[in-house]
């Protein structure tokens, strides 16, 4: 007998899920965390969390969340994101078009970005992975929009785009960055 799962996840959740990953992950690392609710994201109220590791003389993680969009009707080029307050070490990203096919999630160290996207522009129900993009947008056959982290600044990154085809839409990308 062959069962078959439907699952419905928004952005949103799946924002909330790695937030909380993340958070017990620290935990289990032996660290405590701090809360920021200086700012809504998303309903999450969640501007930065501060890990702070009290075993060893490792100093202060980092993390702060934040937003940024893309028309991807632009050409390939870069992007800077400012405003993170420091040099990040690795970022996921969570991103879409709003009432579109394109779906994206990944992680970037700057070294090995990979990526997953919802490939429904192609074919409903399949997500395939996007390496060597943390971003990646397929809107249908030959028309991708994919991003990766070119470098780490001193307030934030900067993005390397890569358009193919011709793609059209504001993508709204959500990112948690880490030092």
């Amino acid at each position: 007998m062959d069962l078959k799962i439907n699952l419905n996840i928004n952005l949103k959740s799946i924002f909330i899920l790695m937030v909380v990953i993340g958070i017990i992950a620290a935990a289990q690392a032996g660290t405590s965390v701090l809360r920021d609710t200086t700012s809504d994201i998303g309903g999450l109220n969640l501007t930065s969390i501060n890990i702070s590791n009290n075993v060893g003389s490792t100093g202060l993680t980092q993390v702060k969340t934040g937003s940024f969009n893309r028309d991807t009707s632009t050409a390939s080029g870069t992007q800077a994101i400012t405003g993170v307050g420091f040099r990040p070490k690795s970022v996921i990203f969570i991103g879409g078009i709003n009432s579109a096919a394109p779906v994206s999630w990944g992680v970037d160290d700057g070294a090995t970005p990979v990526g997953m996207g919802d490939w429904g522009g192609v074919s409903a129900g399949t997500y395939n992975t996007a390496q060597p993009y943390s971003i990646a947008l397929l809107f249908s056959s030959g028309n991708y929009y994919q991003g990766k982290i070119q470098s780490f600044d001193a307030d934030g990154f900067t993005i390397n785009w890569l358009k193919t085809g011709s793609p059209t839409g504001t993508a709204t990308i959500t990112y948690i960055a880490q030092r």
